[in-house]
C-alpha cells in the first residue's frame, strides 16, 4: 500500500515529493523480502524520495540497496534480518568484504532510521580472520549526505558499519552489538564530514575505527562524541589501514567499559599478564603504517572505565610505501584529558616510530593513568624489536613487557608531557614510568609518576593481583598456594599466577589445606580484646573456593587468628591482649569438637600468636614483635611440651614447596590495597 503525503523537502538537502511507502512484506522471518523491498526502495527514489517505513515483524532478506532520497524506517518491533547465504549478497562493488544487508553506493540523501533492528546473523559465515565471502550489516560507499539514527545493528559476518569515501555522514544514537564472528568492528570511517554521537558499540573488534584504504582520498573532519564504547580489540583506533592519512578529526567525551562478552579471543592464554577473559587491546590507538600523513588529530574527554589491555598506543611504520613513493607522517596530534584504570595487562603504552620515521610533536596533557603493575626489571630488560613492517598493535613487540610502566618512547621528536599522573596497581613494579630510546624534545611540566618498586628477593613467589587489606596468612596443597587476604582469598598456581578468588566478609586469618579443603580461621569481631570476640572456622572447597561448612570455635575467647593441621587434630591459635604472658594453642578433632588447651609460658608475645603451621616436623607460630619482645617464631616439637624462639618473621604465614621453606610477607600496593609473597627461610 502506498500513501502520498503533501509535504516538501522531506530530507532536507532536495525539495521532491516526499512519498511513505509500507511493503506489503512476510513478516515471518522464513520468507524472503529482498526483490519486494527492492521494489519499494526503487519506485519511492523514482518518484523524487521519500520513507520505506517497515512495521513490526521479521523480514528475512539478502542484500538491499538504498537509492537517491530514501530513507528505509525500522519502527520499533522491526528487524530485518539477513540471509545465511554470502550468495543473497551481491556486490557491485570488487571486494569480498563489500556484501552487506543494507548497502548505498553513488547515492544521495539516504538514511536508515527508528528503533527497529538489522541482524546481520553473521555466526553463519565461515568464522575465521580475513575470511572472504562475508558480509556486513551497512556498507556505505561514496554517497553523499549519509544519516543512520535510532537503529540496533547487529550480528555481521564482517565489519557492522562501514562509511567507505563518503561525504556527509551523521550516526545518531545508535546501538550496535556485534560479537558473531572476527572482523566485527563497530563503526569503519573512510569518509569526509563525519559526526558520530551518543551511540552504543558493543564490538568483538574495533569500536570506533578510522580507516584510510585509498591513498587519494584522505578521511578528514571527522567528530565522534559522547559514545559508550566497548571492544575486545581497539577501542578507538585510527587505522590500520592508513595509504591516504587522516586530518582534522576529534573524539571526545566518550566512555569506554569492557565488552559484554568475548567469544573468540581469549587474551588470558595469549599475552603476559592477562588474566581476565574479558579484556580488549588499546583505549587509544593511533597507527600510522601505510604512507600517508596523520595530523590534527585531537582525542580528548575520555573516561577508560576498564577492560583495555593498554590505554594508549601511537605507532608510525612502514608496512607499506604510498604509491607516489612518500613514506607516512604522523604529526601534530593532541591526546588529552583521559582517566585510566587499565589494570588487564604489562604491556604499556607505547610511542613509537621506525628509523627514518619520527613521531613529531606529540602532547599528552591531562592524563590520569593507572595500569598493572607486577615486572620485574629483568622481565623488561630484552631489547625492542623494531618491527617495521609489522602489524600494529599493543603486543607487536614480541609481547613483551617494555621497558617502561607507563610509556615506552623510540623514535619521536617533541613529545610533551603535561599534568601527567602514573599510577601501578601491585606490590612490584620495578620498570621505570617513562623510557625514551633515540627522542629529541621530550619534555615533562607537572608530572607525577610514581616510582618502582625495589627488586624482590631472589626465588620470591609474587601473588599477582592487589587486594583490599592485609595478606594474613598462606597455605599449599603442593599444586597450588593459598592466600587469604583480610577480605579475599586467592588461589595461584605455584608461580603466584591467579586461578580463582572468593571476596569474604572481614576477618579472615591464616589457613591451612586438608582431605581437599582449605580451613581458614576467621575472626569476627573485637580481635585481641579480653571479651566478645567471635571465634570460627570456614571450609572452603580447594577447586573453586566455594564455602563447603563453618564451625564456631569459642574456646578462643580472644579471637581466631591462625590454624594448622597435624597428626589427625587441628590446630587454632589466636591474638592476645597486651596484658597476657603466655600463649594458648587450641587442639580440635575433625570435627571441631574441642580437646584441649595447651599453654606456651613465653613471658610475652606482642598480641599473642598470628599464624600457625606445621612444617618439617615442628610446629611454627607467627607472632607480632617489638622492641621489649623481639620474638618472632615460636618453635615448638609434635607435642607441645617446649618451645624455641628464632629471629625469622613468620607472622604472614610459612609453608614449604619442593622442601625448601618459605615465609609470607604482605606488600602495600596503593593506599587502599595490598599484595603478597614468598621468600625462602630458614628457621633453626
Amino acid at each position: 500500500m502506498r500513501t502520498i503525503i503533501a509535504t516538501m523537502g522531506m530530507l532536507g538537502a532536495l525539495a521532491c515529493l516526499a512519498v511513505d511507502v509500507r511493503p506489503e512484506l512476510a513478516k515471518d522471518g522464513e520468507t524472503f523480502v529482498t526483490a519486494a523491498l527492492q521494489r519499494a526502495i526503487d519506485d519511492v527514489s523514482a518518484q523524487g524520495g521519500g520513507t520505506v517505513a517497515l512495521g513490526a515483524g521479521t523480514y528475512l532478506t539478502g542484500g538491499v540497496y538504498l537509492k537517491d532520497n530514501v530513507t528505509l524506517h525500522l519502527e520499533q518491533g522491526a528487524t530485518l534480518l539477513g540471509s545465511t547465504n554470502h550468495v543473497d549478497y551481491p556486490s557491485p562493488v570488487a571486494s569480498k568484504r563489500q556484501r552487506a544487508v543494507l548497502s548505498a553506493i553513488d547515492a544521495k540523501n539516504v538514511a536508515v532510521t527508528g528503533q527497529g533492528v538489522v541482524d546481520g546473523r553473521g555466526w553463519a559465515s565461515l568464522r575465521k580472520d580475513n575470511a572472504p565471502n562475508r558480509w556486513m550489516v551497512c556498507f556505505f560507499y561514496r554517497c553523499r549526505d549519509v544519516r543512520v539514527e535510532g537503529v540496533t545493528l547487529t550480528n555481521p559476518a564482517s565489519w557492522t558499519c562501514y562509511f567507505k569515501e563518503c561525504d556527509g555522514v551523521v550516526a545518531r544514537k545508535v546501538t550496535i552489538s556485534s560479537h558473531a564472528n572476527f572482523n566485527n568492528d563497530g563503526f569503519d570511517i573512510d569518509s569526509k564530514n563525519v559526526l558520530i554521537e551518543d551511540c552504543v558499540v558493543d564490538t568483538d573488534d574495533d569500536a570506533i575505527c578510522p580507516k584510510s584504504d585509498n591513498p587519494d582520498f584522505v578521511p578528514e573532519n571527522i567528530e565522534v562524541r559522547n559514545c559508550r564504547l566497548s571492544s575486545n580489540c581497539n577501542f578507538i583506533k585510527f587505522g590500520t589501514s592508513s595509504r591516504g592519512g587522516f586530518r582534522n578529526c576529534n573524539i571526545h567525551h566518550c566512555t569506554l567499559v569492557p565488552a559484554s562478552k568475548s567469544v573468540l579471543r581469549d587474551w588470558q592464554y595469549k599475552l603476559p599478564g592477562v588474566t581476565d577473559p574479558v579484556t580488549g587491546l588499546a583505549g587509544i590507538a593511533l597507527e600510522m603504517v601505510d604512507g600517508g600523513v596523520m595530523e590534527n588529530i585531537h582525542v580528548h574527554d575520555i573516561v577508560m572505565e576498564g577492560g583495555m589491555q593498554t590505554p594508549i598506543l601511537v605507532r608510525l611504520g612502514r608496512r607499506r610505501v604510498h604509491p607516489s613513493g612518500a613514506t607516512a607522517v604522523l604529526k601534530d596530534c593532541v591526546i588529552e584529558n583521559v582517566v585510566c584504570k587499565s589494570t588487564a595487562s604489562y604491556i604499556a603504552s607505547s610511542i613509537t616510530g621506525v628509523p627514518g620515521l619520527r613521531v613529531q610533536n606529540l602532547v599528552l596533557r591531562n592524563l590520569d593513568l593507572t595500569v598493572k603493575g607486577g615486572c620485574a626489571a629483568d622481565e623488561a630488560a630484552k631489547p625492542v624489536p623494531e618491527v617495521e613492517k609489522g602489524y600494529p598493535e599493543n603486543r607487536m613487540f614480541n609481547k613483551l613487557p617494555l621497558p617502561a610502566y607507563g610509556f615506552y618512547v623510540r623514535h619521536a621528536d617533541g613529545v610533551r608531557f603535561e599534568n601527567v599522573k602514573l599510577r601501578y596497581e601491585g606490590v612490584r613494579e620495578e620498570r621505570r614510568p617513562v623510557v625514551q630510546d633515540d627522542c629529541t624534545d621530550v619534555t615533562f611540566a607537572n608530572c607525577d609518576f610514581q616510582k618502582p618498586t625495589k627488586p624482590l628477593p631472589k626465588d620470591a613467589i609474587l601473588c599477582e593481583g592487589a587486594y583490599d587489606g592485609h595478606l594474613q596468612g598462606v597455605a599449599t596443597d603442593g599444586e597450588a598456594i593459598y592466600w587469604p587476604f583480610t577480605h579475599v582469598i586467592v588461589k595461584t598456581d605455584l608461580k603466584g599466577r591467579v586461578l580463582a578468588s572468593t571476596a569474604q566478609p572481614r576477618h579472615q586469618g591464616d589457613c591451612c589445606v586438608h582431605d581437599g579443603l582449605l580451613y581458614v580461621a576467621v575472626n569476627r569481631g573485637k580481635f585481641n580484646q579480653e571479651t566478645g570476640a567471635v571465634s570460627e572456622v570456614w571450609a572452603y572447597d580447594t577447586r573453586d573456593l566455594a564455602l563447603k561448612n563453618k564451625w564456631k570455635v569459642p574456646e578462643l575467647v580472644h579471637g581466631a587468628g591462625g590454624m594448622t593441621w597435624h597428626d589427625g587434630r587441628f590446630y587454632v591459635v589466636g591474638g592476645l591482649p597486651k596484658t597476657h604472658v603466655r600463649n594458648y594453642v587450641y587442639e580440635y578433632t575433625p570435627d571441631f569438637t574441642f580437646v584441649k588447651r595447651h599453654v606456651l609460658e613465653t613471658g610475652y608475645t606482642v598480641l599473642g600468636i598470628q599464624t600457625a603451621a606445621f612444617e618439617q616436623g615442628r610446629f611454627l607460630f607467627g607472632c607480632y614483635h617489638d622492641k621489649e619482645f623481639p620474638v618472632r617464631t615460636l618453635v615448638c616439637p609434635s607435642d607441645l611440651g617446649s618451645f624455641e624462639v628464632s629471629s625469622e618473621s613468620t607472622d604472614v604465614g610459612v609453608l614449604t614447596l619442593d622442601g625448601r621453606l618459605f615465609c609470607a610477607r604482605t606488600r602495600k600496593a596503593g593506599p587502599r590495597s595490598w599484595g603478597g609473597f614468598l621468600v625462602p627461610a630458614k628457621i633453626r
